[in-house]
């Protein structure tokens, strides 16, 4: 996300200081008989009660135009609120959290199913010394399997006689050999499918493993000892669907979006990939995966022994838990909600889940948000609502925001509800304490589950504070643009009569198509990481043509119209992510902005090779054309 443009209220404390000090005494000159109090010697007063006075209205000045410009970014804050709530909060640390089970506690012949929103915990010291309860939350539904690997091989074909006989197309096999971890053996096992996550805490080389896995993979091939059959397995890579979203997402949000700020903050979660269709029926204590590549990799500094490992999951640093209780009164107009007086300086509110009013009585009633998902003219009459409001603290001591509370009628008019006292459900991350921890950090499942220990397998992603003020949150709202933007303005094509008029219109609207990327591309990137800049600086060229595809295998469906686009990159500026995912992503991203019944396709070209390096079969919003 681009850095924020927090003024805080010292900022203006000290430019009504100075103007105390320095321009009122040339006022007090240009009006001496009316103003000759006013001169001070051009510097601080020596008397300690005049000096108070500046200072204390210098402060009281400082805080009136601080709330001031505070109302400015409202207008944009709230558009983002309803229309793109993922960019109001913050943005939590992430990290890849790898499981050690033990299958004398469970029956592992499914898989232990470690269903999505399992907590790990940790007490992490932050910067002032003081130990914090820190979690990290699973983001996706993962098998556990008492298997690891005990053998990482990347080896050229002649080693393997029978591969090589087999498939002559093959010239590198990578070798994982597999192995349960008790006396359990793969036939007791309903082993269909099993994930790997390619271990991106080992640098540049990860990257490097995910781009021939994608451009050299020719197929894979198991068995269980060397006497078995080799027999034939699928590859499909995970993290692009709704159901392995890490971020908290709205409905009312584009999931191309989901997709672009995943991307940037947490590139690690589209490493994992699993290997399909795996019949261990007749197989032992050990199974022999075997991923055949169409070059020599056997130079190539791609692999170690960690480079794959099983039993990970993506997690997210979100927990659910309670504010402290909030007593009403007629004095102020909006409330600070403080999920955890004793962690606040760990304690985050990330969005608020429900609110709930309690009387004197100790009867609760919920109350409902403003301009929640409905039709806003069925609110009631004479019921109350809440809406939020998410500042800077005007003291900032540490990273993050505070969250404010008010309640109102239908019309927007302050109105309290006839209760004592509220308290909110929320969802709350631990700031930037979370960036604390290293890898190899062991974790502990909260809740029951088969595993020794967890251990944190990459250092988790920096925390980001939300778009509050400043410019940012109406360059985020400029994504509404996009609803009026085509990429089909580069379909200009020269003729004999208009052709150098037409070829400079379509070499000014393919520049404009990479400007608009770009730009969208920034929104979501880091201004900080250059790694992101250099990214986003690596699209060379974007083009987008007309096109027909068959809409299924069957001859008797008929075609549709689509857009193929061209994507032109310098992958000397890629050195540090993959080509392939940049891509990928991008790919699904104009797939789902595309219009209804249309479809786009991606060809892939980079300005150091001559030919294509890869083209994605035609995506029409989230399902595959073909």
């Amino acid at each position: 996300m681009i850095s924020n443009g927090n003024e805080k209220v010292i900022d203006y404390f000290l430019s009504e200081l100075q103007s105390l000090r320095k321009r009122a005494v040339q006022f007090s000159q240009d009006y001496s008989e009316v103003a000759d109090e006013l001169r001070l010697g051009g510097g601080r007063s020596d008397d300690p009660h005049v000096e108070m006075l500046l200072q204390s209205f210098a402060y009281l000045t400082a805080r009136l135009r601080y709330n001031l410009d505070s109302d400015l970014p409202e207008i944009p804050t709230n558009l983002l609120r309803h229309l793109y709530p993922h960019l109001e909060t913050p943005l939590p640390s992430m990290a890849v959290v790898q499981l050690d089970p033990f299958p004398e506690s469970v029956d592992f012949k499914d898989g232990y199913p470690l269903k999505r929103g399992r907590q790990f915990k940790r007490q992490v010291t932050g910067r002032d010394n003081i130990a914090y309860d820190c979690y990290l939350r699973t983001a996706q539904d993962t098998e556990l399997w008492p298997i690891k690997i005990v053998q990482a091989q990347l080896q050229p074909t002649n080693r393997f006689e029978q591969i090589e006989l087999l498939n002559k197309d093959v010239r590198s096999v990578l070798h994982l050999r597999l192995q349960t971890t008790s006396d359990i053996e793969f036939s007791e096992l309903n082993l269909e499918r099993l994930r790997l996550f390619i271990n991106s805490a080992l640098g540049r080389s990860c990257f490097r493993l995910y781009d021939r896995l994608h451009r050299n993979l020719n197929s894979v091939i198991y068995r269980g000892s060397e006497n078995n059959d080799f027999k034939t397995a699928d590859i499909s890579w995970l993290g692009f669907e709704p159901g392995h979203a890490i971020l908290p997402y709205s409905k009312r949000s584009h999931p191309g979006y989901r997709l672009l700020q995943e991307y940037f903050a947490f590139p690690e979660k589209f490493m994992f990939f699993e290997i399909n269709n795996i019949q261990s029926t007749d197989v032992g204590n050990q199974l022999d995966l075997y991923f055949l590549f169409d070059v020599d990799l056997s130079n190539e500094n791609i692999l170690s022994d960690d480079s794959l490992l099983l039993n990970c999951v993506p997690t997210i640093n979100l927990f659910h838990t309670v504010t402290e209780p909030v007593r009403l009164n007629q004095r102020e107009f909006e409330y600070l909600l403080i999920p955890d007086v004793r962690q606040y300086r760990a304690c985050e509110i990330h969005s608020i889940n429900k609110v709930v009013g309690t009387d004197v009585q100790g009867r609760s009633t919920e109350i409902q948000a403003f301009l929640p998902e409905r039709d806003i003219y069925r609110m009631e009459q004479g019921s109350d609502y809440w809406s939020s409001r998410r500042d800077y603290p005007e003291l900032k001591r540490f990273p993050g925001t505070e969250t404010f509370i008010s309640f109102h009628d239908q019309r927007f008019n302050v109105s309290l509800p006839a209760t004592e006292s509220i308290y909110a459900e929320v969802t709350c991350t631990n700031r930037d304490v979370v960036r604390n921890m290293r890898p190899g950090t062991s974790l502990r499942l909260v809740g029951e589950g088969p595993a020794n220990e967890a251990l944190l397998v990459t250092k988790p992603t920096r925390y980001q504070e939300p778009a509050v003020r400043g410019k940012q949150p109406w360059e985020l709202v400029s994504q509404l643009t996009l609803n009026f933007a085509s990429l089909s303005g580069s379909l200009n094509r020269p003729d004999s009569e208009h052709g150098s008029a037409r070829e400079n219109a379509g070499q000014t609207s393919q520049q404009e198509n990479v400007l608009m990327v770009q730009n969208l591309l920034r929104m979501y990137s880091d201004a900080d990481n250059l790694n992101h800049q250099s990214l986003v600086d690596s699209i060379i060229n974007i083009q987008a043509e007309p096109s027909v595809a068959h809409t299924g295998l069957d001859a008797w469906r008929g075609f549709t119209q689509g857009m193929a686009i061209t994507l032109l990159v310098d992958e000397s500026r890629l050195d540090h992510t993959s080509v392939y995912l940049m891509s990928e992503i991008l790919h699904r991203f104009f797939a789902l902005y595309t219009t209804v019944n249309s479809f786009v396709s991606l060809t892939l070209f980079s300005i150091q090779r001559d030919e294509a390096i890869k083209t994605w079969p035609p995506l029409m919003g989230e399902r595959a054309l073909l």
